[in-house]
């Protein structure tokens, strides 16, 4: 008995003082999980993609690499966990490979100050000895454009525009016009110019009809965030191309009331001044 349970006692030691090896799963098993819903991330931004084996699986033996689909086959993020140093390879100075969960399987992909170019798919991919697992996942990048600015503006034809206008909008965000407690209004057109740094200029204009200007509100609304950036305009003074015809009209009213009333002196003058003379005469004579 003592020699068994001796036996025992030194299995145990030899199993405790025997290095550890990682658990492999069967690589038909293991799958790569992301996400199933895009990330949104606003301008200027930081933001973390994350994926991760499953089963739950010690990563650190396995190359894990980040593709973005428009830019492949680039690779934004290489990290060789096989290398001593564990070091990571950043091909773009505004990400970070995080790994400090890589024993769990996990590969987390840190984006630094998004911008309009990070928009897009993500694949996360781990690979071993020619074997390879990956997923994707899509990133959403938005912005809320500045405050819009209202002005009239009189195109050759004659008509008279009410124009809204705003940059630093992604995506493509919607516009529209709306009286003050009442309906909306039909955009005569509507420009919407993206930038060299992927932003969107939008333009939109309003016909002025009959030089009757209610109080209007533009509104430009980005569906990614659910957000809306408003401007309010009340007309102060006629609008543009006007105030000179308006100034025309008052002048020639008051022209016109002017003479009137000089000719309606002159004939009642005319008239008075006959009879007062009418009157000396009869005087004279008699």
């Amino acid at each position: 008995m003592l020699n068994e349970a001796g036996v025992i006692i030194v299995s145990l030691l030899m199993l405790t003082i025997m290095p550890k090896e990682k658990l492999h799963m069967e690589p038909a098993k293991l799958k790569v999980i992301c996400p199933a819903h895009p990330i949104v991330a606003r301008l200027g931004e930081d933001v973390i993609l994350s994926c991760h084996l499953s089963p739950e699986t010690n990563a650190e033996d396995l190359k894990v690499k980040w593709f973005q689909a428009q830019l492949s086959p680039s690779v934004l993020m290489d990290q060789d966990t096989a290398d001593e140093n564990r070091k990571t390879i950043a091909k773009n100075k505004r990400t970070l490979l995080v790994t400090h969960a890589i024993n769990k399987g996990r590969g987390t992909l840190k984006i630094f100050h998004v911008d309009t170019s990070d928009n897009g798919q993500y694949w996360c991919h781990f690979e071993q000895n020619g074997i390879h697992w990956e997923a994707s996942l899509e990133l959403k990048v938005a912005g809320l454009g500045s405050t819009p600015q209202i002005y009239l503006k009189r195109n050759e034809d004659g008509r008279v525009q009410l124009v809204c206008t705003s940059e630093g909008w992604f995506p493509q965000p919607l516009v529209w016009w709306r009286e003050v407690g009442g309906e909306n209004l039909s955009a005569l057109s509507e420009v919407q110019i993206q930038s060299t740094n992927g932003l969107f200029h939008v333009e939109a204009s309003v016909v002025v009809r009959n030089y009757l200007l209610e109080d209007v509100i533009c509104s430009i609304y980005n569906p990614l965030l659910g957000q809306e950036v408003s401007a309010f305009y009340s007309p102060e003074s006629p609008p543009l191309g006007m105030t000179s015809s308006w100034k025309i009209l008052l002048t020639l009213g008051l022209f016109l009331f002017i003479a009137t009333m000089a000719l309606t002196w002159s004939k009642y003058y005319r008239k008075g001044n006959l009879i007062w003379k009418k009157k000396v005469n009869a005087r004279r004579a008699g």
